[in-house]
């Protein structure tokens, strides 16, 4: 819900339909991407449902994957 709220937000007037529907269609691809390279990943270490030897490193690389955008926030413009 709040991410519905901050893309309805940021949607100037007039083309509210049309810039929403892009937002959440990239934010719908963003996770499609991310699935795909979450399982590519885990065929990857060779992590099956009876193979757990690289489950530990799986998670360490999934959990820091999320922090890539970090280096992304400077380019938010800050209201005044």
């Amino acid at each position: 819900m709040p991410l519905l709220v901050l893309a309805a937000r940021l949607c100037p007037p007039g083309i509210e339909g049309s810039l929403f529907a892009l937002l959440m269609s990239i934010y719908n691809a963003g996770n499609l991407v991310g699935s795909e390279l979450g399982a590519l990943l885990t065929k990857a270490l060779k992590v099956t449902d009876t193979n757990f030897e690289n489950l530990a490193m799986l998670v360490v690389l999934c959990n820091l994957s999320s922090l890539l955008p970090l280096p992304f926030i400077k380019w938010i413009e800050e209201d005044e």
